[in-house]
């Protein structure tokens, strides 16, 4: 923040689509104090996200972590993955970009680890693999290891790692909390995607339109607002379909442009119906309870996705409610 007030910003914009107040918080703070020091004045905008659709949450994949080197167009290694191995909530230092963080809840196992070490373990597949100890750091009241992979490896929650510590003693850690694999479906042109309403299916497959890709959306004006014909684009467009039907609880959409090799969507990305005359709100539920925090932190409140004179109206008189305007 300090090299874009020195790059000469006046105003740092917060959308308010992405965090919470607490990162909020933090970004208001580093703003203020980089202000002060630099006595140059910024203000803070705070942008309220607006009714924005939306995909809904996809089921989570696997908790699988899938640690991988880089190799060249033959396959051969060119540069070990780089593996941060701590104590469950231990980050690595800010300057350091791991490939994959390691977990492991055994206090006991991390002090016994010395650089150049090898901890050995079985992947999920059954497959011997080695992190070679590479780095050591002490963060905060603990410490933390930089380690090496120079295979593919897949690692759960509940995978041992071992090595051999002082006088031959084996020393065990088991890997905690891996996170689930973020979901998508894979878009392709000439693919077929039903959009349904949020909680309007259990079961994984399309009843209507069997074999079709299938995503949420939780926001019941969709639905009620577009036509078949009319284009709609994800992702902030990185992919392009037209609707050939609807009903009052699915769309479905025939893809017309994606990436050549497919293109991901996963959960909460865009949605775009630029043809379509749908009707929001002016201000969500979420925009009013976020207003609460923007009028005493903020020195500039924004909203997207206006559609109208009257969404202004809207704002304005909430202002007015919070003796703000």
């Amino acid at each position: 923040i300090t090299d874009i007030l020195k790059a000469g910003a006046s105003v740092i914009r917060i959308n308010c689509a992405h965090g919470d107040p607490s990162v909020w918080g933090e970004i208001i703070k580093r703003v203020r104090r980089a202000s002060q020091m630099l006595e140059t004045p910024c203000r803070v905008l705070m942008d309220l996200a607006g009714p924005k659709l939306r995909t809904g949450t996809l089921k989570p994949g696997p908790c699988v972590m899938k640690v991988s080197p880089k190799k060249d167009a033959y396959g051969n290694v060119v540069s070990p993955a780089v593996v941060w191995l701590s104590l469950a909530g231990t980050e690595p230092p800010a300057h350091l970009s791991p490939d994959a963080t390691v977990f492991v809840q055994d206090q006991d196992f991390l002090a016994g680890l010395q650089i150049g070490d090898a901890v050995r373990f079985c992947d999920v597949r059954g497959k011997k693999k080695v992190l070679r100890i590479s780095k050591e750091f002490d963060v905060f009241s603990s410490t933390g290891f930089v380690a090496e992979c120079f295979d593919t490896a897949y690692i759960e929650s509940g995978t041992e790692l071992c090595v051999k510590g002082k006088k031959g003693r084996r020393l065990v850690g088991e890997v905690v909390d891996v996170p689930p694999k973020e979901s998508f479906v894979r878009l392709r042109a000439g693919d077929l995607l039903v959009i349904t309403r949020e909680g309007s299916f259990d079961d994984e497959r399309s009843v209507t339109v069997p074999g079709a890709h299938r995503i949420t959306c939780p926001c019941g004006y969709l639905f009620d607002s577009v036509k078949p014909g009319e284009t709609i684009g994800f992702d902030d467009g990185k992919t392009w379909g037209v609707i050939k039907g609807t009903s009052s609880s699915e769309v479905i959409v025939s893809i017309t442009h994606a990436g050549p090799k497919g293109t991901k969507l996963g959960s909460e990305k865009s949605i775009n119906i630029p043809q379509s005359d749908i009707r929001f709100k002016g201000l969500t539920s979420k925009d009013i309870k976020d207003l609460e925090y923007v009028g005493s932190h903020a020195d500039m409140v924004g909203v997207s996705f206006i559609r109208d004179v009257n969404d202004i109206t809207v704002l304005r008189q909430e202002l007015k409610k919070r003796k703000l305007s």
